[in-house]
């Protein structure tokens, strides 16, 4: 399994922050249900330990293992439904990941640019929080 992961921190749709029904009306404009691979749509809330703040990270799981070419096809229909960087120097960043191996195979921003995959680090024991909301699922 796979899934595309998506940093809320920046991200605006209609100039609104991400929360589930803005995702709810997205995830109708996008027609989840066209693309066979998407399995669902999970709204995931990180809480790092000892921080006073709350990641949002938007993931879409697939069922089968998408090409580079897709994810940017699904980025730009994400940006064509007012998808946007809320501050444009920093860009949203947009990863496809093997579920099983937790390795990232492909990273690009909200504008297709592909960029480097950074090297993941070992070792350090995970102490954040996580809960996640599940927005859409294929039936």
């Amino acid at each position: 399994m796979y899934k595309i992961k998506i940093a809320c921190t920046n991200l605006r749709v209609d100039n609104s922050k991400i929360n589930r029904s803005v995702l709810e009306t997205m995830s109708s404009k996008l027609q989840l249900k066209s693309y066979s691979y998407i399995d669902k749509m999970l709204l995931v809330y990180k809480k790092p330990k000892n921080k006073n703040f709350t990641d949002k990270i938007l993931e879409f799981y697939c069922t089968d293992k998408i090409t580079n070419k897709q994810v940017k096809r699904f980025v730009n229909k994400m940006c064509k439904s007012n998808m946007r960087a809320h501050v444009q120097s920093y860009p949203v960043m947009v990863e496809l990941i093997n579920v099983s191996t937790n390795e990232t195979i492909y990273r690009c921003d909200l504008k297709g640019n592909q960029h480097e995959i950074k090297a993941r680090r070992e070792g350090l024991q995970n102490t954040s929080q996580y809960r996640s909301q599940k927005i859409w699922k294929h039936n």
